[in-house]
């Protein structure tokens, strides 16, 4: 190793250790997860008549088929846990495939959506995806959501409606799906929707290290006390 290496190593070890006296989390903020991408994580998608969970959220609890849905008015959260299908109000949320494994399915409640569209105000354009935190409670797995931590969409993505003249052209099974109008204009294809933070997320890089602590604290509490 030349001189000049022995001194740049030394030189970035005298650095690290610098930085090491000087650190302190008072100074940081833990970045809110929703600022990145969260394709493959559980998360509740809430709309106008409907709830819907992904499936990642389904594998996280893949022997469970019954839940039930928790509510917390002042926090604005909401919890869902395993329950017994025989509980009075159980939900099933998916669907048990031949092979064994299950899948998502959609839960109908348009009452229950007008009841939290209502409580948060949200646009009822718009359709709202809510990121779950698996937490654990009194030795029961529990998923949280924090409905003020939403991604906003439009509620159903435009279609391409077809001339007669173009729909008839359509061969095999394909034409008996089609949707079209006689002598009905051409529209344009949407883009695929922008996801739209809700202003909590986008308004800070996130909560302080204490905050952090203390909201897991507050989770746990909140939940015990609504049992």
């Amino acid at each position: 190793m030349s001189n000049n290496d022995i001194n740049r190593a030394r030189e970035i070890e005298e650095r690290a250790l610098e930085y090491q006296r000087n650190f302190s989390y008072e100074r940081f903020r833990v970045i809110r997860k929703e600022l990145f991408a969260h394709l493959r994580d559980p998360a509740m998608t809430i709309r106008t008549d409907s709830v819907t969970f992904n499936s990642a959220c389904i594998n996280k609890l893949e022997d469970v088929v019954y839940i039930k849905f928790y509510i917390d008015y002042n926090a604005k959260q909401l919890a869902i846990k395993e329950c017994d299908p025989d509980d009075k109000n159980a939900i099933r949320w998916c669907v048990e495939k031949k092979d064994g494994t299950h899948r998502s399915r959609k839960i109908t409640g348009r009452d229950f959506s007008n009841m939290i569209y209502t409580l948060m105000e949200w646009d009822r354009k718009k359709r709202y995806k809510i990121i779950g935190f698996m937490i654990e409670v009194d030795g029961e797995d529990v998923f949280l959501f924090d409905l003020t931590m939403t991604e906003k969409f439009d509620a159903m993505r435009g279609r391409k409606k077809r001339t007669f003249e173009e729909a008839t052209q359509i061969e095999g099974s394909e034409k008996e799906n089609t949707d079209y109008t006689e002598s009905a204009p051409v529209e344009e294809v949407k883009s695929p929707p922008l996801s739209d933070f809700s202003e909590k997320i986008t308004s800070t890089y996130g909560e302080t290290v204490e905050e952090d602590l203390a909201r897991r604290q507050q989770d746990l509490t909140t939940f015990s006390e609504v049992q």
